[in-house]
C-alpha cells in the first residue's frame, strides 16, 4: 500500500483558488490511476491518495511501483500558473493474505510522515513496525508528561 501526500496542499486553494486545487487533485488522480496495474485500486480523500497494489513480488516490484508513483507526482501539477511538486509518500508492505487494511493504511500513512518529517519534497519510506510505532507514542506522551510536570528547564543564555 502506498500513502501519497500532496504536501502543502493548502498553499494552492489559498493562493491560486479552490478550482485550480480541484485540478490539481484530479491530475494527480489521472496520474496514479494511470501507473496502477489491473487489481490495484486508487482511492481519494482531500490531498491524500491511496494505491492499494496487489500480487508483488518481491521488494524489486514494491521499489518499482513506488518509484512510478514517486515519478507520477513529480512531474507536477498543471494549475494553469505553476507546478504542485511536494509530495510525501509512505509505504506499508504485507505476505499475510488476511492482513487488516486498516493497520495495513495506518502503517503506510505513519511511513508517510516519517517520509514528510524527514523534509524532502519526494521520500518513500517502508513502514514501521507496530512495535516501534507504540515506542514513539510512548516517547511522545513522555516529553508531553514531562512538560506537563514542569520537568524540563531552560537555561536562559546570559545577554
Amino acid at each position: 500500500m502506498l500513502f501519497v501526500d500532496l504536501d502543502n496542499f493548502k498553499v494552492i486553494n489559498d493562493s491560486l483558488g479552490h478550482d485550480a486545487g480541484d485540478r490539481v487533485l484530479v491530475e494527480a488522480g489521472r496520474r496514479l490511476s494511470r501507473i496502477s496495474r489491473s487489481g490495484d485500486t486508487v482511492a481519494a480523500s482531500r490531498d491524500e491518495f491511496v494505491l492499494l497494489c496487489r500480487a508483488l513480488q518481491d521488494d524489486d516490484d514494491v521499489h518499482f511501483i513506488a518509484s512510478r508513483a514517486v515519478r507520477a507526482v513529480a512531474r507536477g501539477s498543471c494549475t494553469g500558473q505553476r507546478p504542485h511538486r511536494h509530495r510525501s509518500i509512505g509505504v506499508a508492505v504485507t505476505s499475510d493474505p488476511a492482513a487488516a487494511p486498516g493497520v495495513l493504511l495506518q502503517q503506510a500513512d505513519i511511513a508517510m510522515y516519517e517520509a514528510k518529517t524527514a523534509g524532502r519534497t519526494a521520500s518513500v519510506s517502508l513502514a514501521q513496525t507496530p512495535a516501534r510505532a507504540a515506542t514513539n507514542y510512548d516517547f511522545v506522551a513522555d516529553i508531553c508528561r514531562a512538560i506537563d510536570n514542569r520537568a524540563f528547564f531552560v537555561p536562559l543564555a546570559d545577554n
